[in-house]
């Protein structure tokens, strides 16, 4: 009995969801992330969206060994801030490895995972601006998303991250 009472209150546990990819934002960003989950008791969930590449027609060989490839790194690199993450707030993130375009996917995996409550997004510190996905979700895709989103300033240090994040 009390199995299945702790899996119902599981389901209603909120989720908040991070990117994962090779930003340089990406570290406070998940801090935050974390921080966050491990303060209100919610799960942490990571995604990481491997972007269609150049196709080689009618060389399906190269195009296979590509996908391939990139379909490793990504899991190499998904596992590496999947261990960050537990050990900032001690539990295992979920992971989600999906393949197109990055707000596309995201926004199906929000649409599709109705326990996602909260995105956090990191804010490029380059002269680029905010980076593509802080600019589609909060211009053109702004109307799209129905949850709230946190936006996390790539500048940030741990101290300061901690700090703001009542850590």
């Amino acid at each position: 009995m009390a199995e299945s009472n702790k899996s119902l209150l599981d389901k209603d546990k909120r989720t908040i969801l991070a990117i994962i990819d090779r930003s340089d934002e990406l570290t406070p960003t998940l801090r935050y992330a974390c921080n966050r989950a491990k303060i209100t008791k919610s799960r942490l969930s990571l995604l990481h969206v491997i972007e269609p590449s150049a196709e080689f027609g009618n060389y399906m060989m190269i195009d296979d060994i590509i996908r391939e490839e990139d379909y490793r790194e990504a899991e190499d690199l998904v596992h590496h801030y999947s261990g960050i993450a537990q050990d900032w707030n001690g539990d295992i993130p979920t992971i989600y490895i999906k393949k197109g375009h990055k707000v596309e996917e995201l926004i199906k995996l929000i649409n599709e995972q109705e326990d996602i409550s909260l995105l956090i997004l990191g804010i490029g510190i380059g002269k680029n601006g905010p980076g593509p996905l802080v600019q589609a979700l909060t211009g053109k895709h702004s109307g799209t998303i129905r949850i709230p989103i946190t936006l996390v300033p790539g500048s940030l240090s741990i101290e300061e991250v901690d700090k703001f994040s009542d850590r």
